[in-house]
């Protein structure tokens, strides 16, 4: 059995040997536990569905940093879903870090993991498995390279639709003006002579969206090259 993002019960394309169900309490299913020695419990604030979900790792939290530039993700939850296995299975449960749902009305599933044990890879290969039988995808997340991370976490204040609320007019020159390779200083100096600071925000934006594109391998500042992109090309550049 799964239940669907509606709170539909399901049954017919599982496997019979899985069962899955919601945990009755996430918030309080590991209160004393961390991941090495990681804070209990923090709270990130989604841009996908303008709310705060919690999650207890600074992974996990990356990995909902990349859910949140992704155009297909709708919504998502942290430690959503429990899967119990069989009882001759020398696993008991499994709680998947991150669910996500997609605008297809695909789901999949995201563990956060920076080191394989064999319990780990035992229930990695479990739940993959589990997802087959269901029809969801599964991936294991362990991190992005340190200068993708640092320029996501640095990018990501600005990723939010209110940045360019009553500045749509500088977004689209900002665009205009990257027609070929040009510096962001030079672009924001461009955009807006009289306050190049305030076409920062903007230039921040396009480069999360997906309307401009970098190296994304070297670490951002104002002398980094960046470009208008033809299509939104982030997931081939970020992932």
């Amino acid at each position: 059995m799964w239940s669907d993002q509606g709170g539909i019960d399901h049954y017919a394309r599982a496997d019979q040997r899985v069962r899955t169900q919601f945990p009755s309490d996430p918030l309080m299913r590991r209160k004393s536990r961390g991941h090495d020695d990681a804070p209990l419990r923090r709270d990130h604030f989604s841009a996908t569905m303008g709310c705060h979900v919690w999650c207890e790792s600074g992974l996990e939290e990356l990995a909902m940093l990349i859910a949140d530039r992704d155009p297909t993700v709708v919504a998502y939850a942290c430690q959503g879903l429990e899967f119990v296995w069989p009882r001759d299975c020398a696993q008991v449960s499994h709680v998947v870090d991150l669910i996500r749902w997609r605008s297809d009305g695909t789901v999949d599933l995201v563990d956060s993991h920076a080191k394989f044990d064999d319990d780990f890879l035992l229930q990695a290969d479990l739940t993959r498995a589990a997802c087959e039988a269901i029809g969801w995808g599964y991936q294991v997340f362990s991190g992005l390279d340190p200068a993708v991370e640092r320029n996501l976490r640095w990018l990501a204040p600005e990723r939010h639709h209110w940045v360019i609320v009553g500045r749509e007019a500088l977004l689209a020159r900002v665009v205009e003006l990257a027609a070929g390779p040009i510096s962001t200083g030079d672009l924001c100096r461009r955009a807006n002579p009289a306050a190049p600071f305030a076409a920062c925000p903007l230039v921040h934006y396009g480069l999360w969206h997906g309307l401009l594109s970098m190296n994304w391998q070297s670490h951002l500042t104002r002398r980094t090259l960046v470009w208008a992109s033809p299509t939104r090309t982030w997931h081939d550049d970020a992932a």
